[in-house]
């Protein structure tokens, strides 16, 4: 059966924002989870996991989404609703 919805690929509708913390600004760190999405990394690791240096980070702007890694099971991402983060 074919679908009244038109198909289009992923990259026709969004695209990878490529902006590193290359000034080092003080951001509060994200993770992505399967099951939380965006949230700060604290909230899922109780120490810091983090590099101390975050110049190397990509810089996430309020309503971004950010994808995990992917499994074979699950495509973790979420929706950024503060400002900014990395």
């Amino acid at each position: 059966m074919k679908s009244p919805w038109p198909t289009k690929k992923l990259g026709e509708l969004i695209e990878e924002r490529k902006e590193k913390n290359l000034i080092r600004k003080s951001l509060p760190v994200f993770t992505v989870s399967h099951i939380y999405g965006l949230i700060p990394y604290q909230n899922i690791f109780y120490k810091r996991i983090h590099s101390i240096d975050t110049s190397n980070y990509k810089i996430v702007r309020k309503f971004d989404f950010a994808f995990g890694l992917p499994t074979k099971d699950t495509l973790p991402f979420g929706l950024l609703e503060q400002e900014e983060a990395i």
